[in-house]
């Protein structure tokens, strides 16, 4: 007798082949995996799995993986399309593969997936029993040549597991003797949007801080199958930075976005991280690199920014031979100057980037510069801290503490506390960079914050040490010079001393207002 639960779609259309019969072990793969002749028509699907996984105890680890391996077969041997149905050999491999993984893990415990729900797989657990249906149609097929016509090898193509689908989802089985297939919404798709198996996306998105994130106003919470999208698969790596690989990507309306992936997060950073997140999202500036969204599906979240299209200021200035008028410069400098000082002013409350340098001020088209990464600086100076004493090498550990050096001042070095002060300490470097374009660091020791102030002290002038490129007329040299006195003063040592940046962004833009005026006179002439 036949059960429409059971049968292909091409059934009904009178077309019988073996690829029918890799339907049906689909279906019944699907029957042991969810139980789903013991269910009453009211119970929630999604809330009995998710008792289940959450119970688990770290020893069913491999169980789970084995359901979501079980469940990947059971997804593809129930394609529409015949010919993506897998092989039976296939699936025979696939299910030896997962029961070895169990037999490795048992020695000494009990590892079945009975243990996790006994009323759901009695004495055989579902890649035992799977197998053997399998193995009862291998006879048959094997002897049959017309059978790779019929059975080809389907790709695995399950979804991943999206929490925002599954929080709202109500689920529900039929009742036992009706068709599993039988619902408004068939059970193939019941599936798809469950994707209960992923247990370790809905860990990472609770540790991550998807509860509250998803909550916030303006940002994306981008699943891990989307992300992949926008990246292509990580087709087009764009970089990578002090702490991550950088890639290209496209959202949906054809925005072009950067996804920046970390390399690393420890259960203190990650706290941090959501704090960090939510606070970018409240910055909105002209000067401050737009953040979309994020990915919390996985180990490290994944961030989504506004793509900047000529990179970094580290690069342009240090990494390419690029000419930068000096007029850019200064526009750069006034950008991030004001970048800066919309976050020390924001709300009566100042917001910290904490990591202030040219690493950090990205150019978009027009070269204007943004600021990113703010308020991660916790979480960089963690990683900073494990590679220094990571690091058995004293060379190392030598180069670590001197690109750091170059843009902190000595209480941050004492006391490791970032202030307003502090981060206009490190603008005035900046700022050094960007009249000399010379590194943090040149020469192999030498510090150019050192290097100049040194110069300066002896002559009141850093002309020795300004870039040839722009240092040509007497105009741009007396520009140069009013820009290394800003930075000067940024650089003193008495915190106390420093000007905020209200006063650097002000000064910065008088020097453009009078070289302007200054350019404009002498072509009157």
């Amino acid at each position: 007798m036949w059960i429409s639960g059971y049968l292909a779609p091409e059934f009904y259309r009178g077309h019988i082949a073996f690829a029918s019969d890799i339907y049906s072990l689909g279906v019944i793969i699907m029957e042991i995996l969810t139980g789903a002749k013991g269910y009453f028509e009211e119970e929630n699907v999604v809330k009995s799995w998710m008792n289940r996984l959450d119970q688990a105890p770290e020893g069913g680890h491999t169980q789970l993986e084995q359901v979501r391996v079980c469940t990947k077969i059971g997804i593809e041997c129930m394609d529409l399309d015949p010919k993506k149905r897998p092989v039976v050999q296939h699936i025979i491999d696939r299910l030896d593969k997962t029961a070895r993984a169990d037999y490795s893990c048992q020695t000494g415990m009990s590892s079945s997936l009975a243990e996790l729900q006994p009323s759901l797989l009695e004495e055989q657990s579902e890649e035992t029993i799977g197998k053997l249906v399998a193995e009862s149609l291998i006879k048959d097929i094997n002897e049959c040549p017309e059978t790779e016509d019929h059975c080809q090898q389907g790709q695995e193509n399950a979804d991943q597991w999206s929490l925002r689908e599954a929080q709202d989802t109500e689920q529900k089985v039929n009742r036992p003797g009706t068709s599993i297939f039988g619902s408004k919404s068939s059970f193939l798709e019941k599936l798809k949007n469950l994707n209960i198996f992923s247990w370790k996306a809905r860990r990472n998105f609770v540790r991550n801080g998807g509860p509250h994130l998803q909550n916030v106003r303006g940002l994306t919470i981008f699943t891990k199958t989307e992300i992949k999208k926008i990246t292509k698969n990580n087709s087009e790596f764009l970089g990578t930075g002090r702490f991550g690989k950088v890639y290209k990507g496209i959202l949906p309306d054809n925005t072009v976005v950067a996804v920046k992936t970390f390399i690393t997060l420890s259960d203190d950073m990650r706290q941090e991280f959501e704090v960090i997140i939510d606070m970018h999202k409240e910055l909105i500036h002209k000067n401050i690199l737009k953040l979309y969204g994020c990915c919390l599906e996985v180990d490290v979240p994944t961030l989504v920014f506004e793509f900047a299209v000529n990179g970094s200021l580290q690069d342009i200035l240090h990494g390419s031979k690029q000419k930068l008028p000096l007029d850019l410069r200064i526009d750069i400098a006034i950008g991030s100057a004001e970048g800066l000082r919309y976050m020390h002013s924001y709300a009566n409350q100042p917001i910290l980037h904490g990591d202030v340098r040219p690493d950090n001020i990205f150019l978009d088209d027009k070269l204007a510069p943004k600021f990113s990464n703010f308020g991660l600086s916790k979480l960089y100076c963690l990683e900073k801290k494990r590679m220094l004493q990571a690091s058995e090498s004293r060379d190392t550990r030598n180069q670590l503490m001197l690109l750091n050096m170059g843009y902190v001042d000595l209480e941050f070095m004492i006391t490791g506390r970032v202030t307003q002060k502090s981060e206009v300490y490190s603008f005035g470097a900046i700022l050094l960079e960007l009249i000399t374009r010379k590194e943090n660091v040149f020469d192999e020791n030498c510090i150019l914050v050192t290097e100049y102030r040194k110069l300066y002290e002896r002559g009141k002038s850093g002309k020795a040490m300004f870039d040839k490129e722009i240092a040509t007329k007497d105009d741009d040299i007396f520009a140069l010079e009013e820009i290394g006195k800003v930075a000067i003063e940024c650089l003193k040592e008495d915190s106390k001393e420093r000007p905020d940046m209200t006063e650097v962004m002000e000064q910065l833009m008088m020097i453009r207002r009078n070289r302007r005026d200054s350019l404009r006179h002498a072509t009157r002439r």
